[in-house]
C-alpha cells in the first residue's frame, strides 16, 4: 500500500499534469463541444486530486474523520463517468446534439451523492469506512454506484476504441493509447478487488487520472478525433479516383473507399502495410506492375 508521503507526491504530480492539460485546453483558440467537455473532465479530476490531498493531510493532522472529505470527493467521482461518456459520444459523432435526455444519466450520481451525504443515518453507502479498501465494508447502494460508473466508463472506452481501430487501425498509436487507458485502471482495480494488491482509496482516482491523460495524449498529440478528417473522408470516399497516402517510410497511412473497391481489398489488408508489400501482393493477384498502380492511384 502506498505510504502517506508517496501518496501525496503522486497526487501532486498528477495535479501538475492535469493542470498543464487544463491550461492548454483553456488557451486553445479552437474550442468546440468535445473540447469543452474535456475541460469539465479536467476540472473534475483536478478537484478530485486536490480534495484527496486535503484529506490525506488534514484528516491526520487535524484529526478530522476522512469520510467528511469524501462528501466533496464524490461530487467529482459521481459525475466524472457521465462526462466521460458524453466525451466519447461527442468525439465519435461530431454532429451529435445533446438534449435534455442526457439528464437521465445524472439520476444515479445525484442519488449517490444524497445517500453518501446522509450515510450516517442509514449506512447504505458505507457500513464501515476506511481509507484502506480491504478494511472498508460497503453498503448496497455503493454496489449500484460502482457498477453504474464502470458501465459508463466501459461504454465510453468501447466507443473510443472502436472508432480508433476503424479509422486508424488496431495497431495504431491512437488505438494503443486508448487500450492502455482502458487496461490501467481495470487491471489495478481488479487486482485490488481479489486481494492481490493492497490498495488505499487514493489508488483508484490516480489510475483513472492516468487513463484520462492517455486519452488526452491520443486526442491532442495525434489528433485522431477531429472533425475535418471525418468530413474529408466522407467526401474522398465518393470521388471516382482512388488514392493512397504513405508516410516517410513508404507505409500506407490513408486511402479512400474507391481504392478498396477497385482492387477488391479490405482496409485491414493495406493499412500500415509498406508499398513494397502492397505492390508484391497486387502483382501476384492481378499481374499489375508498380508503375501502373501509381498511375491508377
Amino acid at each position: 500500500m502506498l505510504t502517506s508521503l508517496s501518496t501525496l507526491v503522486i497526487l501532486m504530480i498528477t495535479c501538475i499534469f492535469i493542470t498543464t492539460l487544463l491550461v492548454h485546453l483553456l488557451n486553445s483558440k479552437k474550442k468546440n463541444q468535445t473540447g469543452n467537455i474535456f475541460i469539465i473532465i479536467c476540472i473534475l479530476m483536478l478537484s478530485w486530486m486536490i480534495e484527496l490531498i486535503l484529506q490525506a493531510v488534514f484528516s491526520t493532522k487535524l484529526h478530522i474523520e476522512p469520510i467528511y472529505f469524501d462528501y466533496f470527493v464524490y461530487i467529482n467521482a459521481c459525475f466524472l463517468p457521465v462526462f466521460f461518456l458524453l466525451l466519447s459520444i461527442s468525439f465519435t459523432n461530431t454532429n451529435y446534439k445533446f438534449n435534455k435526455k442526457i439528464l437521465f444519466l445524472a439520476i444515479i450520481p445525484t442519488l449517490s451523492l444524497i445517500i453518501i451525504w446522509s450515510n450516517n443515518y442509514h449506512h447504505l453507502f458505507y457500513e464501515h469506512y476506511s481509507v484502506n479498501i480491504e478494511e472498508t465494508k460497503i453498503g448496497p447502494w455503493a454496489n449500484v454506484h460502482i457498477i453504474y460508473s464502470y458501465i459508463l466508463y466501459a461504454v465510453g472506452l468501447f466507443k473510443l476504441i472502436k472508432y480508433s481501430i476503424k479509422n486508424a487501425g488496431f495497431f495504431s498509436r491512437q488505438a494503443i493509447l486508448i487500450l492502455i487507458a482502458a487496461l490501467v485502471p481495470l487491471t489495478i482495480n481488479l487486482l485490488g478487488s481479489v486481494g492481490l494488491l493492497s490498495m488505499s482509496i487514493y489508488v483508484t482516482p490516480i489510475t483513472f487520472a492516468a487513463a484520462i491523460l492517455f486519452v488526452a495524449l491520443a486526442i491532442f498529440k495525434f489528433d485522431f478525433l477531429k472533425v475535418a478528417p471525418i468530413a474529408l473522408q466522407r467526401i474522398v470516399d465518393r470521388i471516382s479516383d482512388s488514392y493512397l497516402v504513405v508516410n516517410e517510410n513508404n507505409v500506407v497511412t490513408d486511402f479512400n473507399q474507391t481504392f478498396l473497391d477497385l482492387f477488391k481489398v479490405k482496409a485491414q489488408d493495406i493499412r500500415n502495410k509498406s508499398l513494397e508489400e502492397l505492390f508484391e501482393k497486387f502483382n501476384k493477384a492481378y499481374g499489375i506492375k508498380e508503375d501502373l498502380i501509381l498511375r491508377i492511384c
